[in-house]
């Protein structure tokens, strides 16, 4: 009987990771490797909202994680 409740009533979940894939995968990220899909898909299905992100901390984050080089610079 346990095996039964683990059994999804529906597809509704499997539809949204697919719809969810269709977003990443796009005419000009069609190359992307299976780990790297696995990675994107994760961080879209657990990761914050884009509104709550805070993009700048990260990029200094990554500016300063090692010597890069910029044009503007």
């Amino acid at each position: 009987m346990k095996l039964f409740l683990l059994i999804p009533l529906t597809t509704v979940e499997c539809e949204r990771i697919f719809s969810e894939v269709s977003n990443i995968v796009t005419e000009n990220r069609n190359r992307l490797s299976v780990d790297m899909l696995n990675k994107l898909l994760m961080i879209s299905r657990n990761g914050e909202e884009r509104k709550h992100f805070d993009f700048i901390r990260v990029y200094n984050y990554w500016k300063e994680g090692k010597k890069r080089y910029f044009l503007n610079n």
